[in-house]
């Protein structure tokens, strides 16, 4: 309709205007996926440069390149196989199946409480490394003390973030089940693959490197 409005042929005396609720969302969704790779590389940015300065470290905030990005693709992707694919409409709930696609603001609003639930977790998980490292521990000991400690905790709080999330899936809003199974499935994701297997296994390959220009050089 725009296109047409904007014929040069169309009598330029005239002003169009078009109004209603389906031209706002049309414009908001325009607006809001515009601006939101500028809003994903500033929440980069600043996640890289608070974790360089907590820990220290310059090989860190690159580890998160692959422990956090990885993670957050896998979950959108998985929401598109369900939403997009209907790869769980064989279950025959409706709350896991379609083949219309995603509102438009469901990642707009699961992005950042995913990363910041990812963040939480793995934080908490670093810190107690970095506290091992610095009383003399190896890299190797301080990572598996930390794991040991941590595992339980991060475990339970996962688990009862699942559970508050999950509960949007019984909901009869397609929207809010799409965003119930986006955190639902991203809370378990970090907490029984990321934060247990994946992150621990990156830090001992790192070895040293974890600590490139702080803890490094401590002897242990």
């Amino acid at each position: 309709i725009r296109d047409s409005f904007n014929d040069g042929r169309l009598p330029g005396e005239y002003k169009y205007y078009l109004a209603g609720a389906a031209i706002w969302v049309v414009d908001a969704t325009d607006v809001t996926f515009e601006l939101f790779p500028y809003i994903i590389l500033a929440t980069v940015l600043a996640i890289f440069t608070m974790i360089s300065l907590l820990m220290m470290s310059a090989f860190i905030p690159l580890r998160y390149a692959f422990t956090l990005v990885f993670p957050l693709s896998f979950i959108f992707g998985l929401a598109v196989m369900v939403y997009q694919d209907n790869k769980l409409g064989g279950l025959g709930w409706a709350a896991i199946s379609g083949d219309e696609g995603m509102y438009w603001l469901s990642p707009i609003i699961t992005f950042p409480i995913c990363t910041g639930l990812a963040l939480d977790y793995d934080i908490f998980l670093m810190c107690r490394v970095a506290e091992y490292r610095m009383e003399g521990f190896t890299d190797r000991a301080s990572i598996l003390k930390a794991v040991h400690e941590t595992g339980g905790i991060i475990t339970a709080a996962g688990v009862i973030m699942a559970i508050a999330f999950g509960g949007l899936l019984f909901s009869q809003t397609d929207t809010l089940n799409q965003i119930g199974w986006i955190l639902f499935s991203s809370v378990l994701f970090d907490t029984f693959v990321v934060r247990t297997i994946l992150v621990p296994a990156v830090l001992t390959i790192a070895g040293r490197r974890n600590w490139c220009g702080g803890l490094g050089r401590v002897e242990g």
